[in-house]
């Protein structure tokens, strides 16, 4: 008989595997994945994929504890300053309360890096989290790709998991170069829209050669994919 510990574990696995199979390990620039917001006329898009659960889905989600980030290719410090970038942003589209991810404690933090190794997690470890903190959710993160230096380049991979069912609800993945016209198209949008009142120098382009301002503007076009009506 299998356990609910079993269970939760390999209903996580499963659908991360199965997901991980449209969205490929990694996003290759250039080519069309599964839900990658194609087919918008000439204007082309950043390579990045999504996936939403069917309804109630995200609706149902209220409270969401976001586990500080992995960063496997770079410095501790780099996962630290993308998590906060992106709870920001996550805070912007007011969807659900968001919980700050330097009040997780350690061995919760630790759990982030199991999750993108084995696609588990300790369900007496995430029970007492969901009971400790009151959420319906866990967002977990993982920088895949991170180049601090022209042409900037940031990649990352999310998923929300329900903290009742195990199911995952959200996730998005993507390698956003700053090298790729495309990118540069949506960045000069991205610009217009949020720096309208910016009178320097280099315009648009700051938000191209600054980690902070680029890691920012990758975190909005990812986090809007919540809102998305698919």
């Amino acid at each position: 008989m299998v356990s609910k510990r079993q269970s939760f574990h390999l209903k996580i696995f499963f659908v991360t595997s199965l997901i991980f199979c449209f969205l490929g390990c990694e996003t290759v620039p250039g080519k069309n994945t599964i839900l990658n917001l194609v087919n918008l006329g000439e204007k082309p898009t950043p390579s990045f994929s999504q996936y939403k659960s069917a309804e109630p889905g995200i609706q149902s989600i209220h409270k969401v504890l976001i586990i500080p980030f992995t960063s496997k290719n770079g410095p501790e410090i780099e996962g630290e300053m993308v998590t906060q970038t992106f709870t920001v942003e996550l805070g912007k589209i007011d969807l659900f309360r968001i919980i700050n991810p330097t009040t997780v404690p350690g061995e919760l933090a630790e759990a982030g890096t199991v999750f993108w190794d084995t696609g588990s997690i300790d369900l007496d470890l995430l029970l007492a989290a969901q009971k400790k903190y009151g959420v319906d959710a866990f967002i977990f993160g993982d920088v895949t790709h991170y180049k601090p230096y022209v042409p900037l380049v940031l990649g990352v991979r999310l998923m929300m998991v329900s903290g009742i069912s195990g199911e995952v609800v959200w996730s998005v993945d993507g390698v956003f170069d700053s090298d790729q016209k495309d990118v540069v198209n949506f960045a000069k949008g991205y610009y217009k829209k949020f720096y309208r009142k910016d009178q320097s120098l280099y315009g648009w382009e700051k938000v191209l050669i600054s980690m902070q301002r680029y890691t920012r503007f990758v975190a909005n076009m990812m986090v809007s994919t919540l809102n998305n009506k698919d």
